[in-house]
């Protein structure tokens, strides 16, 4: 679930980003197959959900994008609590919205919550959210979350810090351009939310460095 919080026991962070995070800036997620002598990355090969306008979207709406995509919960917007989307859309949003720079990216955010849809929809309206930019969709849809990670599968295992159902309720994914999964952060942690834009502006220059040597 999509959320801001300080103060995290530091062991946990360590623990959670360690691994994948370590080695390189932007980094490829998930359990990569291997053909012949050649690794190939992992890839998302299926997206498919109606955002809370009654918009459909496919894997093809975001071709060409960088997708942020993580949970929320509605009952808890704002301040005192975990979820916050105030500090969300301050680190994240408030970047992309109105930067030329990111012109290619945008959230995608699940929601829970049996008055979910009317709550955001007030939410997003206060907040003066543009649509087009953080997508709202209902549901417990897994096409980016269930894959393989060091630590296992974040879809599979339960979350043990705030005892949600499952530990990719705390998780956030950047999908670039392509379809590959090259950024994991805690949404829970304001250091690592901050990282999202800056990942996206070596991912562009990574891009920029590819077609040079063409």
């Amino acid at each position: 679930m999509f959320a801001i919080m300080f103060g995290l026991p530091a062991l946990f962070i360590f623990i959670f980003v360690q691994g994948e995070q370590n080695y390189h800036k932007t980094p490829y997620f998930g359990k990569p197959s291997i053909v012949g002598n050649d690794t190939i990355p992992y890839k998302v090969n299926k997206f498919d959900f109606e955002d809370i306008d009654g918009k459909k979207y496919t894997l093809n709406d975001f071709d060409g994008q960088y997708v942020v995509f993580n949970f929320i919960e509605s009952t808890c917007p704002y301040e005192g609590c975990n979820i916050n989307f105030k500090i969300f859309k301050y680190l994240v949003y408030d970047e992309f919205e109105g930067n030329e720079g990111f012109n290619d990216a945008v959230i995608v955010s699940q929601i829970f919550g049996d008055d979910a849809v009317e709550r955001v929809k007030t939410i997003r309206s206060e907040l003066n959210i543009n649509p087009k930019k953080w997508i709202f969709i209902k549901g417990d849809y897994q096409p980016f979350f269930d894959l393989e990670l060091e630590r296992g599968n974040p879809w599979e295992k339960k979350d043990t810090i705030y005892n949600y159902q499952r530990e990719a309720h705390i998780m956030t994914l950047l999908k670039d351009t392509e379809g590959y999964i090259r950024g994991k952060y805690v949404t829970t942690i304001a250091d690592e939310v901050m990282r999202i834009s800056k990942d996206i502006s070596m991912l562009k220059k990574e891009q920029r460095d590819k077609k040079k040597k063409i």
